[in-house]
């Protein structure tokens, strides 16, 4: 469903713009997936497990998901050294960190950034699989978030995860929940501008964001 369609996912750069009337802010707010310093190792993450706002979606003027709101914010990063700052080690080679789905809100729905829907029930789990972007990591993905046309933009919708070792060598990091919020729409005049295309998404995508503490 929806494959093949995100051509042009290449552009997701980091960038500040103003496009349908929302302002828009480039920042690094990626979760790094680490094993905790313990004698009994659990993944772990550095970022904190919940947000203090939403992330913001976008709606979609063109494509197969037109009417949707989305956004691939935020990242997922794999940690192949440790942070002694956080006492948060390396992630081995007995290690396949997957995302487990806990729950969604009803019309909230996760895409690999193809554009395939997945973790589609409580329970489902989907293995990180992204090329690392440094020497820092072993993996580096982006998922892309959703809610339904339709989604009230006076709403949030809420995601909660946590992340398991498919190997079962480690244990489970404890559930953390992400908080989204569809954008308005906003009126540009006459010819009004209440979404964004494809080449618009791509660009603001990366910067529909909020700054993470």
């Amino acid at each position: 469903m929806h494959r093949n369609i995100f051509v042009w996912k290449k552009l997701f750069v980091a960038v500040g713009l103003v496009v349908g009337g929302a302002q828009v802010h480039a920042s690094e707010i990626d979760f790094e997936v680490g094993l905790s310093d313990a004698d009994q190792p659990v993944l772990t993450l550095i970022r904190p497990s919940e947000v203090d706002e939403p992330y913001a979606l976008a709606r979609l003027a063109e494509g197969e998901f037109e009417g949707y709101y989305m956004n691939i914010e935020p990242g997922w990063d794999g940690l192949a050294v440790a942070r002694p700052e956080s006492n948060v080690n390396a992630l081995d080679e007995a290690v396949e960190v997957a995302l487990e789905r806990i729950s969604f809100d009803a019309s909230f729905k996760l895409y690999d950034i193809d554009g395939n829907e997945i973790l589609t029930s409580d329970g489902d789990t989907r293995v990180f699989v992204g090329e690392p972007e440094t020497e820092e990591f072993i993996w580096h993905e982006h998922l892309l978030f959703g809610v339904d046309p339709g989604a009230d933009p006076s709403q949030t919708y809420s995601a909660t995860f946590r992340f398991v070792d498919s190997n079962g060598v480690y244990g489970d990091s404890e559930p953390f929940t992400l908080i989204f919020q569809p954008l308005a729409p906003q009126s540009c005049g006459g010819g009004g501008c209440g979404a964004i295309g494809m080449v618009g998404m791509a660009l603001t995508f990366a910067g529909l964001i909020r700054f993470r503490r």
